[in-house]
């Protein structure tokens, strides 16, 4: 009987801790969900401001409190859908390098492969036409630039290594034979590493 006594006794302790922990949990909850609709609205107002760096810091806590994941994917392809939008407008000002930077923040968000597809087809078409008008206004070392992003952007070989050639011709044709050995020396340990 005492036995009995002691283990009813031992139970409504373990129940009253239960209780306890039960409602700590609820509160920890509620508060997540709070935390996470502040960080939701910072991102919110971050991406307005276009910084897109701050807003993902944002997301990726928000999603680490696991509170509300449907409204934190909601806010994740909005920051992919900013960050082409802003690519799109960076390209049309001609600023390319701001539009690869968002580009490649979209593709790491892994949301929209589509569309980051697109874009990432968009810039190359811009910076491939814009190399060759580079290379006519005798502008060869900005050519150039443009002809690196368009291979991390992942041209053909065939093309990158044509525009490459057509700029060493031009670089021994204005006597810098340092440029032309070197972009020659670019394409040889290019196509090194391809065997």
């Amino acid at each position: 009987l005492a036995l009995e006594k002691e283990t009813q006794a031992a139970f409504r302790k373990a129940q009253a801790a239960l209780d306890s922990l039960n409602i700590v949990l609820d509160k920890l909850k509620k508060a997540n969900v709070y935390q996470v609709r502040l960080l939701l609205a910072a991102a919110a107002r971050n991406q307005q401001d276009l910084n897109f760096d701050a807003a993902l810091e944002r997301l990726e806590t928000a999603k680490i409190l696991r509170a509300l994941p449907d409204s934190v994917d909601l806010a994740y392809q909005n920051l992919s859908q900013a960050l082409l939008k802003h690519a799109r407008e960076s390209l049309q000002r001609g600023a390319y390098k701001a539009a690869l930077t968002n580009i490649k923040s979209a593709e790491a968000l892994n949301i929209q492969p589509d569309a980051v597809a697109a874009a990432k087809q968009t810039l190359r078409q811009f910076l491939f036409e814009n190399a060759q008008l580079d290379m006519v206004a005798t502008d060869y070392d900005v050519a150039v630039e443009k002809t690196n992003a368009v291979h991390a952007l992942g041209a053909s070989r065939d093309t990158v290594e044509g525009l490459f050639y057509e700029l060493a011709f031009c670089y021994v044709e204005t006597n810098r034979l340092d440029r032309a050995a070197g972009l020659l020396d670019t394409l040889a340990q290019g196509r090194n590493n391809q065997t």
